[in-house]
């Protein structure tokens, strides 16, 4: 406890007034000479006693009102330990406000005025602050400082700018505000919906130096939104039944009730669904289509419901190509039948793969530069066969190429210059053998790079065996590593120019593995096959970088407007908005579709205990929850006078009482 007029603490001795009253006035008393003893009768010892304990209590209660009074006019606080010395020492408060301005906010693509979104709020906090506080308002989602200055400073005005449709990084805000060299009265408000992923990243006890309000600001009463959207099949083919999962989360308080699941592939509804979805639920809604012919199908998800429609769309395109070019280079078959065959069950079924061997590409290597994808079996078949410079035309190209050791690799016998181009030394290389009965087992813990999980086939138990490895090549890890054993790779890979290389330490036969024998085998050579259509074809989230730095391009972005990039610039584009941008290059044009975040689609709110463990200063407010006295509580702890003063009025009652019933009995 505390007080805020601490002054009136020196008044307390008046308490004792009573007592010296009652000491003086017993101190006086009269001679009574009487003739009889008749009356000493009348006097009986429980009647002296009665008096006496009266007197007693009035003597107390007197002295308790004198005491209250003097507590009361004090001003006693109950103070809260993380904020003691708030107002007290007479300081300002350097106070920072954090604006979430993310996607989940409004889900709206309208644009939307930061001023008409937080005017209100940040009056609020701003009213409660002292004379002459310093005040930084700043966006979470890039850490814009939109306005600092002192309070009588601000203006609503001066709260310029619009929401964002992306993601905030509130750990890079944290960190710039503990920068502060501010010693007292520190405090941060975060204005926020509060999702999950950007506390979470906060470590425990972060920031304790600071004093942390959370203000809960929630829009969203009713509304569903499209999560994701994912093709099932491995393969897309012609006239091939086609399974397209779409995840539907109510982020809203409401049940919903009839809404409309439509899929439309080049602008032709292919099919829909009604969807009765419970509050804080979520589900997986399938449809089943065929596509008729090749290449690029423009596909979307709408969901026809609520109000709040940029969560309410889901673009995406399914791609068949007319054809696919594949070299496989090798000068031993053994190396390469099981790839070989696994290809030619692919162009039975889907009729679009041209395969081209090392005699007919040797012959004309123009068939190796405009290969979309490259099999080379041998680590030193490329220098062997002088065919450098094709390799690097083909990956100018946007070629995938996959090198693969042959069954008669040595180590003592790799010497290629080729692997110094993508700055693997041949020194570190590692060869090791196990017999059958000691194989090394691959399972998902191995895995690096968690995109080849879905090609093994996700599993629940992280010790699921998805190969034993009797012999393989390893190589340094790095941040190229997709498999790791025991701080070695065996497949590194590198993006070079539109393309990548990938370097492998197994040969794909069952004298090094049993993973041809594999169902996953199959996954794998569908991923090699289509791994540049799913490149061409990537889908970006709001926020995400393009990096292609070493050329010239333009960007045109879904409301038209143009961003021009020049290969000498280190300027990074990060998609702005959802919609479909057109990628316009020197020889062609591409196109690429951006949609919202997967966080800040999927609403997961973090609960106050969560808030709690991370921050040990914290003071929470629910959405519309009015806050204003709150934080005065919060800064000063909560004062007691009123309640000093009921007790005094009480105890003054109660002496009325007493003293007017004992004076008529004497």
């Amino acid at each position: 406890m505390g007080f805020l007029s601490s002054i009136y603490l020196w008044l307390i001795p008046l308490a004792a007034l009573p007592l010296l009253i009652h000491l003086f006035y017993n101190r006086k008393f009269h001679l009574v000479e009487f003739s009889s003893i008749k009356f000493l009768k009348d006097l009986e010892l429980k009647s002296i006693k009665r008096v006496r304990i009266i007197e007693l209590i009035l003597l107390l209660i007197r002295t308790l009102i004198i005491l209250f009074l003097i507590l009361m006019l004090a001003r006693p606080i109950i103070k809260n330990e993380t904020l003691g010395g708030y107002l007290e020492t007479g300081q300002s408060i350097h106070c920072i406000i954090g604006l979430d301005d993310s996607f989940s906010m409004t889900r709206t693509d309208e644009p939307v005025n930061l001023k008409d979104f937080f005017s209100d709020k940040i009056k609020n906090i701003i009213d409660t602050l002292p004379e002459k506080s310093h005040i930084s308002i700043i966006r979470l989602s890039n850490k814009e400082l939109i306005f600092e200055g002192l309070k009588d400073e601000y203006r609503v005005e001066l709260l310029i700018g619009k929401m964002k449709q992306g993601n905030i990084d509130l750990m890079t805000f944290l960190d710039y505000i503990e920068e502060e060299n501010m010693t007292i009265n520190k405090e941060v408000h975060i204005l926020s919906d509060l999702q999950d992923y950007p506390f979470l990243e906060i470590p425990e006890g972060y920031l304790n130096k600071w004093n942390i309000f959370i203000h809960e600001i929630d829009n969203i009463n009713d509304n569903l939104s499209i999560v994701s959207v994912e093709v099932i099949n491995d393969i897309i083919g012609v006239n091939k039944e086609l399974q397209i999962d779409v995840n539907i989360q109510n982020n809203g308080k409401q049940n919903s009730k009839n809404a409309l699941l439509v899929l439309n592939i080049d602008n032709v509804n292919v099919g829909q669904q009604q969807i009765h979805l419970k509050a804080g639920t979520s589900a997986i809604y399938s449809f089943f289509t065929v596509l008729s012919s090749m290449g690029k199908h423009s596909s979307r998800v709408e969901l026809i419901y609520d109000n709040l429609s940029a969560d309410n769309s889901y673009d995406f395109n399914l791609t068949i190509p007319e054809n696919i070019n594949i070299s496989i280079l090798g000068d031993y078959r053994s190396d390469f039948d099981f790839i070989d065959n696994s290809l030619k069950a692919f162009d039975d079924n889907f009729k679009n793969l041209s395969i081209n061997y090392s005699h007919e590409i040797l012959n004309n290597e123009n068939i190796l530069v405009n290969s979309d994808i490259v099999f080379v079996f041998g680590y030193n078949y490329i220098g062997d066969n002088s065919i450098e410079s094709s390799i690097l035309e083909s990956l100018e190209n946007g070629s995938y190429i996959y090198i693969y050791p042959s069954n008669n690799d040595k180590l003592e016998s790799i010497e290629t210059d080729f692997f110094d181009f993508i700055s693997l030394d041949t020194s570190e290389i590692n060869f090791n053998e196990y017999n059958s009965r000691n194989s090394v087992k691959i399972s998902s813990k191995n895995i690096v790079n968690r995109e080849l999980v879905d090609i093994f086939g996700k599993n629940k138990d992280n010790n699921y065996v998805y190969m034993d490895l009797y012999k393989f090549f390893s190589f340094p890890s790095s941040e190229k590593t997709n498999i790791l054993i025991d701080g070695m790779s065996i497949w590194n890979s590198y993006s070079l120019s539109k393309g990548a290389i990938d370097v492998i330490g197994i040969s794909p036969n069952l004298q090094w593995t049993n993973f041809p024998i594999k169902a996953s085998f199959i996954s794998l050579i569908d991923y090699s096959v289509n791994r540049g259509i799913n490149e061409l074809g990537k889908m970006y989230q709001i926020g995400d970088e393009y990096n292609s730095f070493d050329k010239d391009y333009i960007i045109k972005l879904p409301n038209s407007k143009k961003y021009e990039h020049t290969a000498a610039s280190n300027e990074i584009f990060k998609f702005p908005l959802r919609g479909r941008y057109t990628l316009i290059g020197s020889k062609e044009n591409n196109e690429i579709i951006v949609n919202p975040s997967l966080r800040e689609l999927y609403y997961n709110k973090i609960s106050n205990d969560e808030l709690k463990k991370i921050f040990s200063n914290i003071f929470i407010f629910n959405a519309n929850e009015k806050c204003q006295e709150a934080i005065k509580q919060a800064r000063i702890g909560v004062e007691l006078w009123k309640y000093f003063l009921y007790v005094a009025i009480i105890l003054i009652l109660i002496e009325m009482v007493i003293s007017n019933q004992f004076f008529r009995r004497n």
